[in-house]
């Protein structure tokens, strides 16, 4: 939606923000911190940098952001879900905070164009969204690792991999496509991330037995996006997918993850998408434990215990092979995020490990 003018946005920023103010409120008094359903929170979605530990450490970012006029304020790891919404919702201009949940990633104010800032140009900060920072996050590589993105481009969650490993190690990065294996050649460059090897491969054309020095892997394969925030505006949740293309990419989804945990030393594996389709996420994950190979090998083990954004089950689901408690266990272990609840684009993350860690 265009604007009219700079006033014009003011007072619209303005309104939309006092109603969730309100909303807040109204919620507060309930005593409901579940859910913060509000039609304005796409418009308010902040902007979010990771600082990259590869080019600067996070107290010379916050130093500089200083000396720029910028005041910084650490929010505690365990913030209330309701009180960090209201304080990112309310969030000033030239205010910013240090993330509760991820390491060295910071939250600015809606609206803040941070892509022509030095820091940025010198790879010092990226700009990725929160729930992009999760996958590799959660993986959590130690610096000396060997390490696989299977489906590695445009570059984001893979420069992240780098820094978490301390350029320690080597990250294996495949892509089939070759442009966006560029994107992230230049990206890796950019950041001084040293120990990715990319490969323009089809995943499903690797032969995973070679790899037998990979014990933790990311699995970020294509997807719809219907997660991702657009234009100030994110994706009805009433819209009607393709059926057929979901069908699709739910059945491609399901064969990269079965073919990533069959790496022979694999001990951690995640699987992220950026989209909110039941058939790309749970539905995915359901169908992989189905197969007793996988399942005999590995286990769903409870991805962030303190985020409070979980799976949920299809309302038409139906599969023998899992009862309805099982299936609930099965969900609550996986973690979603939305624009309406968590002020981040649309996510999902399941995190496998193997059962017998000295096999």
């Amino acid at each position: 939606m265009k604007r009219d003018g700079n006033d014009h946005q003011g007072k619209s920023e303005c309104y939309f923000r006092n109603l969730l103010s309100e909303e807040i409120a109204s919620l507060e008094h309930k005593g409901s911190v579940d859910h913060l359903i509000v039609q304005s929170e796409a418009s308010l979605l902040p902007r979010y940098a990771r600082v990259n530990p590869l080019k600067e450490q996070l107290p010379y970012v916050l130093d500089l952001l200083k000396d720029q006029g910028w005041t910084v304020r650490r929010l505690k790891k365990m913030i209330p879900p309701l009180k960090y919404r209201k304080l990112v919702a309310r969030l000033e201009p030239l205010k910013c905070y240090i993330d509760p949940h991820i390491d060295n990633l910071l939250i600015f104010p809606r609206g803040t164009d941070l892509h022509d800032h030095i820091l940025v140009k010198q790879g010092v900060l990226i700009l990725q969204d929160k729930a992009s920072c999760f996958p590799a996050f959660l993986l959590s590589p130690q610096p000396g690792s060997f390490v696989m993105d299977v489906c590695a481009a445009p570059g984001m969650k893979t420069t992240h991999l780098a820094a978490l490993m301390k350029n320690k190690g080597k990250i294996f990065a495949f892509d089939r496509n070759a442009q966006r294996l560029n994107l992230l050649r230049k990206m890796s460059k950019n950041a001084n991330a040293r120990i990715i090897q990319a490969q323009c491969i089809d995943f499903l054309q690797v032969d995973v037995n070679k790899f037998t020095q990979v014990e933790y892997a990311l699995v970020d394969p294509p997807c719809s996006g219907s997660g991702m925030v657009k234009r100030g505006e994110f994706f009805d949740e009433f819209e009607q997918p393709n059926t057929e293309r979901i069908k699709s990419l739910a059945n491609l989804q399901a064969m990269i993850l079965k073919h990533a945990l069959r790496l022979p030393s694999l001990r951690r594996l995640v699987y992220s998408t950026c989209s909110i389709n039941w058939a790309e996420n749970e539905g995915v994950i359901f169908e992989v434990l189905e197969d007793v190979e996988i399942s005999d090998r590995f286990i769903l083990v409870n991805a962030f215990n303190q985020w409070k954004h979980r799976g949920e089950l299809n309302s038409t689901f139906n599969n023998k092979n899992f009862s309805k408690e099982a299936a609930e266990e099965i969900v609550s272990k996986c973690m979603r995020a939305s624009p309406k609840i968590d002020f981040t684009n649309g996510f999902f993350i399941a995190i496998f490990e193997r059962r017998n860690k000295n096999l």
